[in-house]
């Protein structure tokens, strides 16, 4: 694997563990 495919997993990780934060924040201030 090169350098730059770790790299954009490890933004791929962070980018999708970010949304999943924004979304649980999101839904616990609805109800």
């Amino acid at each position: 694997m090169s350098y730059n495919e770790d790299l954009h997993g490890d933004v791929t990780r962070a980018s999708v563990a970010l949304a999943v934060n924004y979304v649980t924040d999101y839904l616990c201030q609805s109800f």
